[in-house]
C-alpha cells in the first residue's frame, strides 16, 4: 500500500494534492500497530538493540523491507519499480531538495516526515537506518 501510495502521488499530486502524501506518511507511521510488531520482533529484532530506536522509524523501515519484498515476489518488471521508488524518495528526503510530499502534509515537523521517508528507503534497500 506505501508503494502505491508513492506511485499514487507521484502521478497525481498537480491534480489531487495532499491526499497520497498524508495517506503515505499515516501508513508509515502505523505500520507496526497495524499488525506488524510481532513481525519486528521476530524477524529484525537488531533494531531494537539501536541506541537510536523509534518505533515509528522502525515501522517504515519495516515497510521498506516488506515493500520491495513484495515488489520482487509478485511483479513482472521488479527492477523498474523499484528504481522508480528509489528516486521518488530520495530526491524527498534531501534537506535542500524540493521536498514537494513532505510540503503537502500538515505536519508540523518536516524533519519527522523526512525521517520516516528516510528509514522506509532505508528498509527498501536493504541498508540499516
Amino acid at each position: 500500500m506505501a508503494v502505491l501510495k508513492l506511485l499514487a502521488w507521484s502521478e497525481r499530486r498537480t491534480r489531487e494534492p495532499r491526499k497520497d502524501a498524508s495517506d503515505l506518511i499515516l501508513i508509515l507511521r502505523s505500520y507496526l500497530d497495524a499488525g506488524h510488531t510481532e513481525q519486528l520482533y521476530k524477524e529484525v529484532d537488531r533494531l531494537l538493540d539501536a541506541r537510536d530506536f523509534d518505533y515509528e522509524r522502525a515501522g517504515s523501515w519495516l515497510a521498506g523491507k516488506d515493500a520491495v519484498t513484495l515488489i520482487r515476489r509478485h511483479s513482472a518488471n521488479p527492477a523498474r519499480i523499484e528504481e522508480t521508488v528509489r528516486s521518488i524518495v530520495a530526491l524527498e528526503i534531501v534537506p535542500e531538495g524540493p521536498l514537494r510530499l513532505i510540503g503537502e502534509l500538515r505536519e508540523t515537523d518536516v524533519e519527522r516526515a523526512r525521517q520516516l521517508l528516510t528509514a522506509f528507503l532505508a528498509g527498501f534497500n536493504g541498508e540499516h537506518w
